[in-house]
């Protein structure tokens, strides 16, 4: 009779997140900018009025949203990137996480790729404190390509805590919610074999 105690099934729950495409988490170097400056990042574009801050004096109106950095990103007339070719898993389902705040100052623009594939884009983006975007791409290479386009003429928008994580496949999310509901209901089977009312000869 199968019998699975907590720790046996945590485990089973655990390797099945592992099946279809091997999990390899696509990481992005220094994303939260903590080294208090682009190590780790390609700055191409136009570079002009971009930098790392920690918002205590000359950025006073931002701040970080995580850590003690953030980035700040004001060129004019013509975008800036920031790029960074991350190791990935051909085919597989990848979530991209950043945080991004305004000062509020037009023209603004603002948008990401994965891939080669534009998954964001805004213009003109109003006043306002960290607004964290959750992002899904799709890696068709072992190595792709992130990519944050940035311009702010008159002012200066923030960016901090840039992440890539791999997603579990469908595939996977449904096997795992079967061993949910099945390893529940053979202990319950059991249970109730022990539970079992004894049999009583009600003719003796």
């Amino acid at each position: 009779m199968l019998r699975l105690r907590v720790s046996q099934f945590a485990f089973l729950a655990v390797s099945c997140l592992g099946l279809g495409h091997p999990q390899l988490k696509a990481e992005v170097l220094n994303g939260g900018f903590e080294t208090g400056d682009f190590t780790g990042w390609t700055l191409s574009g136009n570079t002009d009025g971009i930098g790392v801050e920690t918002g205590l004096i000359t950025f006073s109106d931002f701040h970080p949203h995580s850590g003690s950095f953030f980035a700040v990103l004001g060129p004019v007339g013509s975008d800036g990137f920031l790029s960074q070719t991350l190791s990935t898993v051909a085919g597989g389902s990848y979530l991209i996480s950043l945080s991004v705040a305004s000062d509020g100052q037009m023209p603004n623009d603002f948008s990401v790729s994965f891939d080669g594939q534009q998954l964001y884009s805004a213009t003109d983006l109003p006043q306002s404190d960290y607004i964290t975007l959750s992002l899904n791409g799709t890696a068709t290479t072992d190595l792709t390509n992130l990519s944050i386009a940035f311009r702010n003429d008159p002012g200066y928008l923030a960016l901090d805590d840039v992440s890539v994580s791999q997603t579990p496949e469908p595939a996977t999310l449904l096997l795992l919610s079967s061993m949910l509901i099945v390893v529940p209901l053979r202990r319950l089977a059991q249970k109730l074999k022990v539970w079992r009312v004894p049999k009583v000869d009600i003719l003796s």
